[in-house]
């Protein structure tokens, strides 16, 4: 039924492929040779609301925690540049992956770092994100405030300056320009990620909440 409904073949070696990479993954159970294949509970926790912190908490547990060499290699290269795949396959190999699973497992690795987006792009090179970076610009997203019940935003009204934009209207002096940059650390609350925000708004703008 299953493969029906994606339109595969049950015996396809792709759809075997399949149930073998999501059983290692913790997520089916059951065989090629099953009548039935179930969802784990883990699974279930994976599929949830992806702005959930569970949920991305459960997705890097099964992606890299759970896989001994994935783990010492992405705790390796937090925060270094992202390798090749050659390179990835050399040290996945040191960490104990056999020669003919080395390509296979460098490439699986990337994409799962893709997948959880802890990969980031600077000056045209890609560098791999701690978690806890991940888990805080979750946490800055969520503490927006919500909009009222007419629809209107009640953040603060507050304009982002930008290089080359900012200058004071209304006069025929000099204009200031001003590039801001604010580097949160990983383990600061909400409500400290509130408090900075808000203390850019009194000094920078003169505006109280």
């Amino acid at each position: 039924m299953l493969f029906t409904k994606l339109g595969k073949s049950p015996s396809s070696g792709p759809s075997r492929n399949w149930v073998r990479t999501s059983a290692k993954y913790g997520l089916t159970e059951g065989g090629n040779s099953s009548a039935f294949l179930s969802v784990t509970s883990d699974a279930r926790a994976a599929l949830g609301d992806e702005r959930d912190r569970d949920t991305v908490e459960k997705r890097f547990q099964l992606a890299i925690k759970q896989f001994e060499p994935f783990d010492a290699l992405y705790s390796k290269l937090k925060g270094q540049r992202l390798q090749d795949v050659a390179v990835l396959g050399d040290e996945l190999g040191r960490l104990g992956v056999s020669d003919n699973d080395q390509k296979t497992a460098a490439e699986v690795f990337t994409a799962n770092l893709h997948f959880l987006e802890l990969i980031t792009e600077t000056a045209g090179a890609e560098y791999v994100r701690t978690f806890e970076e991940v888990l805080a610009q979750m946490a800055v997203g969520t503490n927006a405030e919500p909009a009222d019940a007419d629809g209107q935003d009640n953040r603060p009204d507050i304009t982002p300056i930008s290089s080359g934009t900012a200058s004071q209207s209304g006069t025929n002096g000099p204009a200031l320009h001003l590039d801001v940059q604010v580097h949160i650390d990983a383990s600061a609350s909400p409500d400290q990620i509130e408090q900075i925000f808000a203390s850019m708004a009194r000094h920078l703008y003169g505006r109280e909440q």
